[in-house]
């Protein structure tokens, strides 16, 4: 008797567990929409200390999405991009009720963005790459200041 009990509280539990997944899951679908039209949006004479007077911002999420795209583009550069197909992928993982461990898939994301950048770097001499670095007021620093760090204060120093 005791275990039948028992094994209804599990199902319960389970069951509940498995809608609060879901329910996040559909939730980052809109979340994800945030860096995408941020990004999408962004122009940097917005920003007031790259532009005296700054321009008035027409992001689409506003003066919030302009910090958003500054900072992104400061920190990780050009794979700033990869943070809202990241989450989209997320939620639907979630939302498909398929089970992940997720310590193991942020190390996995945080392994991906650090070789992002630092190919990346590597590739911002490009001509390519360079138009839209100069486009986005970036120099010639495609993999933000991470890429920087690693790629050109650390293994360009070791390597070469």
């Amino acid at each position: 008797m005791a275990e039948a009990a028992n094994s209804r509280i599990q199902s319960t539990s389970a069951n509940e567990n498995s809608t609060r997944r879901k329910l996040i899951g559909f939730f980052l679908f809109p979340i994800a929409l945030f860096p995408f039209l941020a990004l999408i949006s962004y122009r940097w004479q917005a920003i007031d200390t790259l532009n005296i007077p700054p321009e008035k911002s027409s992001n689409l999420i506003g003066v919030i999405g302009d910090t958003f795209a500054y900072n992104g583009y400061q920190l990780i550069g050009l794979a700033t991009w990869a943070v809202a197909p990241l989450t989209l992928f997320l939620g639907l993982l979630l939302v498909l009720g398929r089970t992940f461990r997720p310590s193991r898939r942020f190390f996995m994301f945080l392994l991906f963005m650090f070789a992002t950048t630092c190919l990346l770097q590597l590739l911002g001499d490009s001509p390519s790459v360079a138009a839209v670095l100069k486009e986005l007021n970036l120099g010639s620093n495609a993999g933000g200041a991470l890429g920087y760090l690693v790629m050109d204060c650390a293994l360009s120093r070791l390597l070469s």
